[in-house]
């Protein structure tokens, strides 16, 4: 229990987000803190880890990791909505992993 524990909750800790950091410490008390009632009334969300190169967009739901995967759900998705037209310029900025999980 407390092997499964520690990797799951590495998981969570590696993810880094506000969202993991909740799940670690829910998981954590589901397992540690003796309350039963806990085990049917928390849904704890899987780890969620982010890639460690990829295009991210603040509307995405996503990260994506490849350029065809981004511009496949540009084009079909996000453009359409926002109105963009298809000739509309594209400006990509280098940002580090923290700033995505952390939402700064």
């Amino acid at each position: 229990k407390d092997a499964k524990t520690f990797m799951m909750s590495f998981q969570y800790w590696l993810g880094g987000s506000p969202e993991n950091l909740r799940s670690m410490l829910l998981n954590l008390a589901k397992q540690y803190s003796g309350r039963e009632e806990l085990d049917d009334a928390l849904i704890i969300a899987e780890p969620v880890l982010l890639p460690d190169k990829g295009i991210w967009h603040p509307m995405a739901p996503q990260v994506y990791e490849t350029v065809d995967e981004y511009r496949e759900w540009l084009d079909k998705e996000h453009a359409p909505f926002a109105g963009l037209e298809e000739d509309a310029p594209v400006v990509g900025l280098v940002v580090q992993k923290s700033h995505i999980n952390t939402g700064d």
